[in-house]
């Protein structure tokens, strides 16, 4: 039941939409509308006629004009109603097919009106149907067809009706040739065939332009979608990753365990840094450092899972692994911290206080896939992965330092280093890295060996080459 709500709001928002640019659309056929009456009138006024066939003949275009202006008019009042789409259309319909039979009031006397018949002029119908595919509504595009089709009908029942008129079923059938054709050249011979054949056209053009009309709604509804999930992807994937993952036709989050590595990182001292600070440059900060930050997640083909305030958690290996997964998240960690450092230069130079960050590193298995409903759906990465991530994080207050990561980490970092898939970065990425000891973690039972980066400002002489992963095992 709840799938079938959402499902239905889905469609009433999608509706909405389509009505909203009905609406818009009104202004857009009013303008065509005018400017294919001036056209007409360009093509078929003779001002070299008496006055009175001219006044006649503007007067016959001038009756299309008030529905240009109703439709400009609710074009322009920023409503939608269906209903007078329909009488619109309808009014279209049996104003074309009046003009073009009935009889012209200047004809000399004596003039048979069946000879209208002789030149069938449906196409006229068809300006119009262009004009109603402007609707985006393959129902409104339907009727139109069945009133312009019925009021020919009518037409062909009125010219059949007149006095001494014949019709195409009352030639002889052993006539030859030459009297067929004397037969249906007579000015009251009405050419039943012909007329099936150009109403038959109309009928095909009518519903070939409601299946183009409702093709095009279908493919709108699917590339407005589409657009919509590449933003929803773009919000947590690099570029390069949105393009692969939307060329591909599997579902993004189909749950699994994978091994992955996890990144948090946020400012030091927020709280107390942006105490009585305006709310505008509170927000301000938070886009300068997430900006920066996620750039570096992206440029390292991590996907960037959430923000939770100053903070940010980022996961490598999901939902497509590298090879090089924990390699890719402490390049990440270590070009977050020159970015930040570049930023504080500026800054200072700003006269402002410069940041601190704290970042923390785990590589263990955790699960994938999408959480939330069809509304709100979201990939997640969760399990005590993420959670020592974020604990390690925190770690970095006590340890004094920039990046913290785990021993599980520094392994996979060496394994993934010397695997040869790929080549080895210009130095050493676990270079600057101490044994930080065996940290007590809330929330784990047992104590975590983790390492934790010296940089510049805390780099001891005996540091100075790094530390191996296996050194705390001695």
């Amino acid at each position: 039941m709840a799938e079938g709500k959402r499902g239905a709001r889905q469609s009433a928002r999608i509706k909405a939409l389509f009505r909203a640019e009905e609406r818009k659309a009104l202004i857009t056929v009013a303008l065509v509308r005018f400017a294919i009456l001036a056209v007409l009138a360009y093509m078929i006024l003779d001002f070299t006629d008496p006055p009175e066939e001219v006044r006649y003949d503007i007067l016959l275009i001038a009756l299309f004009a008030p529905v240009g202006l109703a439709q400009l008019g609710l074009g322009l009042a920023r409503v939608y109603w269906a209903w007078p789409h329909y009488i619109f259309v309808l009014f279209d319909a049996i104003l074309i097919v009046t003009v073009l039979v009935a009889p012209y009031p200047f004809d000399p006397a004596g003039y048979p009106a069946s000879l209208a018949a002789h030149e069938i002029q449906v196409s006229f119908s068809f300006i119009f149907f262009a004009l109603v595919a402007f609707s985006y509504s393959p129902l409104l595009m339907l009727w139109f067809g069945f009133c312009t089709l019925s009021a020919w009908a009518v037409a062909l029942s009125w010219f059949v009706d007149r006095p001494g008129v014949l019709t195409s079923d009352d030639l002889p059938e052993q006539a030859t040739d030459a009297e067929e054709i004397a037969f249906l050249l007579q000015p009251n011979v009405v050419n039943i065939e012909n007329w099936a054949f150009d109403l038959t056209i109309c009928m095909i053009v009518a519903v070939g332009l409601a299946l183009v009309v409702r093709r095009a709604r279908v493919l709108a509804i699917r590339g407005a979608s589409a657009e919509r999930q590449r933003a929803n992807l773009a919000r947590y994937f690099s570029p390069n990753v949105v393009d692969e993952l939307a060329r591909q036709d599997e579902p993004l989050g189909i749950d699994e365990r994978r091994d992955v590595a996890v990144l948090f990182c946020d400012i030091v001292g927020f709280t107390p840094l942006t105490d009585g600070m305006p709310p505008e440059k509170v927000l301000e900060l938070l886009r300068g450092f997430h900006g920066r930050m996620e750039a570096q997640v992206f440029a390292y083909g991590g996907m960037l899972e959430k923000y939770i305030g100053d903070a940010m958690m980022a996961v490598f290996g999901a939902p497509r692994s590298s090879g090089r997964d924990a390699c890719d998240a402490l390049s990440c960690a270590r070009a977050m911290c020159a970015a930040l450092a570049d930023w504080n230069g500026e800054r200072r130079a700003a006269g402002q206080t410069p940041l601190r960050i704290g970042i923390g590193l785990h590589y263990g298995p955790a699960v994938t896939g999408s959480i939330g409903d069809a509304r709100n759906m979201a990939f997640a990465v969760i399990g005590s992965t993420v959670n020592l991530a974020s604990r390690l994080e925190s770690l970095t207050r006590a340890l004094d330092t920039e990046i913290v990561i785990s021993r599980d980490m520094a392994l996979a970092v060496a394994r993934e280093s010397s695997s040869g898939d790929a080549p080895p970065p210009p130095e050493p990425l676990l270079k600057g890295f101490v044994e930080a000891g065996d940290q007590a973690v809330k929330g784990f039972d047992e104590a975590v060996p983790v390492l934790a980066w010296r940089n510049a400002r805390h780099l001891q002489p005996d540091d100075a080459e790094g530390a191996s992963p296996e050194a705390g095992r001695r």
